[in-house]
């Protein structure tokens, strides 16, 4: 019995992790000016690396900023997307053919070795071996799947950064930014 539980979960999460794969992609391909295909991916949706942002926080802020674009009866729905903190994979045989993905696990093993070589410099090291890398978080997606925000991050050096929180909508098939709800430059 408790198989059949966990199968039917990991199903349940499974069928979450491609609808949200085929989403994010899907504004990836329509918006080619905003993401840049020279920079690696991140393989996992993550709020790790990007640093904190007061409106993707549970706040009012947030939840003013996107009010235009959400019907008030799915902000409870809205807010439980933001505070999963669940990790989704990018499935990569649908982004390996436009990103060279990297692992966390690489970024890992980059900072503990350069923490435990002090003869290595963290920012070299990451030019050296990574370059440029982009990082989503998990986005949140409206009730009819027509609007969704994204939290990113492009990371190049330690004062070349930056990032956005920004929200789409889906006309006549194509992903489009209506509004950018925050900006930052490191």
């Amino acid at each position: 019995m408790a198989f059949l539980i966990f199968s039917c979960n990991t199903t349940k999460i499974d069928q979450e992790e491609k609808f949200i794969n085929d989403i994010l992609f899907s504004i990836i391909m329509d918006n080619p000016d905003i993401f840049t295909s020279n920079c690696k991916l991140l393989n996992k949706m993550s709020n790790r690396f990007i640093p904190p942002s007061i409106n993707y926080e549970n706040d009012s802020t947030f939840i003013e900023s996107i009010k235009e674009f959400i019907d008030e009866e799915e902000m409870d729905d809205l807010l439980r997307q933001k505070r999963n903190i669940e990790k989704y994979e990018f499935i990569s045989k649908q982004f390996k053919n436009k990103y060279e993905i990297i692992s966390e696990a690489k970024i890992d093993s980059l900072r503990n070795r350069t923490n435990t070589d002090k003869n290595l410099d963290y920012w070299t090291e990451f030019q050296n071996e990574i370059g440029c890398l982009q990082i989503f978080s998990r986005p949140i997606i409206s009730a009819d799947k027509k609007t969704v925000i994204i939290r990113y991050m492009g990371l190049s050096g330690p004062h070349a950064a930056g990032g956005f929180i920004i929200i789409f909508q889906q006309h006549n098939g194509n992903w489009t930014a209506k509004e950018e709800i925050e900006s930052w430059v490191g």
